[in-house]
């Protein structure tokens, strides 16, 4: 908090009799008169991104640890889900990296048609350019057909979608795309960055 001085001005009309020449008239005086006042001012301290997503990320990783561990694809459904919750997108896919391709290991609102669908070149479309990059692509101008998001009204397409390489070690152990019917907010394209590094180690493990 701070002081401040407000300088306050005051005037003052005041009526005073007089008697001139047996005549009574009124005649109004005008005072001025200044007034310094000190005001406290209080400061919004303004609360840093860091410090926004970091209970997030204390609540993610609580969540992490209640992951049912019977099966792999009940282990990464339930992360996924987990991501989707904390960012409120509306898609998403997750891959793990092998040898010459990615392969989806959990999707949420999205269905392969066919297993051979659930594996990726890594040389292909957008997310062979982060692959390439190792570098987040966050993407508002959608190419057409790229993908819909099925709702009970229909098929829209997103308004953002947002490509995450999986990083740990200084190598590529996977990638997670979502895609939203809304605009991904810095803060939130910050905690997929570390939320990535979280589901590095569970892939690792």
């Amino acid at each position: 908090a701070s002081l401040i001085s407000v300088i306050t001005l005051l005037v003052v009309k005041n009526k005073i009799s007089v008697n001139k020449n047996n005549t009574d008239l009124t005649v109004e005086k005008t005072t001025l008169s200044i007034e310094e006042n000190e005001v406290e001012i209080v400061e919004e301290k303004e609360i840093s991104i860091a410090e926004k997503i970091t209970p997030i990320i204390k609540q993610f990783t609580e969540n992490l640890k209640k992951v049912p561990s019977t099966s792999p694809s009940e282990k990464w459904d339930t992360i996924l889900k987990l991501i989707i919750q904390t960012v409120k997108a509306d898609v998403s896919i997750l891959y793990k990296s092998e040898a010459k391709k990615l392969v989806a290991i959990a999707s949420y609102a999205h269905i392969f048609e066919e297993e051979e669908d659930r594996y990726f070149n890594k040389t292909e479309g957008l997310i062979g350019q982060v692959v390439k990059s190792s570098k987040p692509l966050n993407i508002t101008n959608i190419p057409e057909g790229y993908i819909n998001i099925v709702t009970g009204l229909g098929e829209s397409s997103p308004e953002n979608i947002l490509i995450l390489p999986i990083i740990s070690k200084n190598k590529l152990t996977g990638i997670i795309e979502l895609a939203a019917l809304k605009q991904f907010s810095e803060l939130e394209e910050q905690l997929l960055k570390q939320l990535c590094l979280l589901i590095a180690k569970e892939i690792e493990s």
